[in-house]
């Protein structure tokens, strides 16, 4: 389900890949990078519009009421949103990337949850497709990740994926004025999958923690590191 995931990369190295800068407050005021332990309730920087000068700070789950009670949503099923009267409005006007370049799963073995660090080659900076929603009382950001169902050897570790998009696809994700048709085209266009797995270190389930070592592979010899293809 992606609840966690890492941003290690530069403001430079974000501002070369998304075309989007940041504000130096911003930078100062909720300093995102690096983050090797990205977690729900993290400001982290988005991209909400292909002609963004700026990147957005905004705050990764968002709390919705469902019925009688509120519940925190940090993602959401990319085949059944278009269905979803939660997302009715958002996913016409908030449709937003989230940069990162890796996520972490866990893998159940008997009664034991295994985490893993999941990438891209050379762990290359990947556009995750979300949606942003804005508080109308602060008037503050919050996204959610959308998932899809996981493709190969991901489906032992886990049953759902980030939906990732290409470069030349972030713009069309962006577009304003989009139809459910055309978002679930979108969607659907390419299914993009990272090829590199492996497991890590325990220390990830912490949210306290932040080093670099959190990606490193886990030094237990059970474990074996993975490739896709």
């Amino acid at each position: 389900m992606c609840g966690r995931s890492s941003l290690t990369k530069n403001e430079k190295d974000l501002e070369a890949r998304f075309g989007s800068s940041f504000y130096s407050e911003d930078l100062e005021r909720y300093n995102p990078l690096p983050n090797f332990n990205v977690c729900p309730g993290h400001i982290m920087p988005i991209v909400v519009s292909a002609n963004d000068v700026y990147f957005k700070p905004s705050t990764w789950g968002v709390t919705l009421n469902f019925g009688a009670k509120n519940q925190l949503l940090i993602n959401a099923r990319s085949e059944t949103i278009a269905e979803k009267k939660t997302f009715s409005s958002v996913l016409y006007s908030g449709r937003c990337i989230v940069p990162m370049d890796g996520y972490y799963e866990w893998r159940r073995s008997e009664n034991t949850l295994l985490p893993y660090y999941i990438h891209f080659e050379n762990r290359m900076l990947v556009a995750a497709a979300g949606l942003n929603f804005i508080n109308s009382d602060t008037n503050e950001n919050h996204f959610i990740v959308l998932t899809r169902p996981s493709e190969g050897s991901l489906r032992d570790i886990h049953d759902r994926m980030p939906v990732f998009l290409e470069e030349n696809e972030c713009k069309d994700w962006l577009t304003p004025l989009l139809n459910s048709g055309d978002i679930l085209s979108i969607l659907n266009r390419n299914i993009i999958i990272p090829p590199y797995f492996y497991p890590v270190s325990s220390k990830i389930n912490s949210s306290k923690n932040n080093e670099p070592d959190l990606t490193l592979p886990s030094k237990n010899k059970d474990f074996e590191q993975g490739r896709l293809f």
